[in-house]
């Protein structure tokens, strides 16, 4: 904050550089990660000031259509299955063929259930 109100400070070139640096930090981090897990597969040696780790991440979601299929057949569905609207994904699909929908639009509609992540930190030094 305090940046912001030194006047002698122009913030937005400041804003400018700081996030030029950003992204070449982001886009070193998204080369390298690859290569430090590719070294962790193949049980090389890493430099030994670091602790690395591999964690793999899932995230759980329900099918819907698996879950009413579960919920109908144990008769369980009254007052918990609602009917409401939904993509036909076949007509969409062919939308998208048909290149009646640019596919950049749907973008932010999409899910991505797992990630792999990287954590590299000092190794605390034994007194």
């Amino acid at each position: 904050m305090s940046l912001i109100r030194n006047k002698n400070v122009d913030v937005v070139e400041k804003y400018f550089n700081e996030n030029e640096r950003k992204k070449e930090a982001e886009k070193y981090l998204k080369e390298t990660k690859p290569v430090i897990l590719d070294k962790i597969e193949k049980g090389e040696e890493l430099n030994p000031k670091f602790e690395v780790k591999r964690t793999e991440r899932e995230t759980t979601s329900l099918n819907d259509n698996k879950l009413m299929e579960i919920l109908e057949s144990k008769g369980l569905g009254e007052g918990i299955i609602k009917t409401r609207k939904y993509v036909d994904m076949e007509a969409l699909e062919d939308a998208l063929y048909n290149e009646e929908i640019d596919p950049k639009l749907l973008e932010p509609a999409q899910e991505v259930r797992k990630s792999i992540a990287l954590t590299v930190k000092k190794k605390k030094v034994a007194k």
